[in-house]
């Protein structure tokens, strides 16, 4: 269970929409509603002697979005590439914590805004 095409959502949904989609450790979204930045610069694939020769660095993106219409590219095997400078409102990037972190006394609650 993923926020991509399939589901129809057309957007991007709060981390805690699908708790039915966590792991049993909890972690939320691991595919789906934005594709992820990945720390490498995307080189496509080359095949024998078949040189790619890209018109700009790219990043590798994987994970799938709310608009991947592929459910086999929603997964942390497919990769692509996004242009460096680019900035889609369907790529974003994964923020985690240490359960460690979670109940430390110097971090401060965040209010919500309405």
């Amino acid at each position: 269970l993923a926020n991509i095409w399939s589901h129809e959502r057309c957007d991007t949904i709060v981390v805690n929409a699908l708790d039915e989609a966590n792991t049993p450790n909890g972690v939320r979204q691991l595919i789906g509603n934005v594709w992820e930045w990945i720390d490498t610069q995307y080189h496509p694939a080359s095949e024998g002697s078949v040189k790619v020769i890209l018109p700009e660095a790219m990043a590798e993106v994987r994970g799938g979005a709310f608009d991947t219409y592929f459910a086999s590219q929603a997964s942390c095997q497919f990769r692509t590439g996004q242009p460096i400078l680019d900035r889609p409102n369907n790529v974003g990037f994964r923020c985690c914590v240490s359960p460690n972190e979670l109940h430390s006394p110097t971090m401060k609650p965040v209010e919500e805004s309405n």
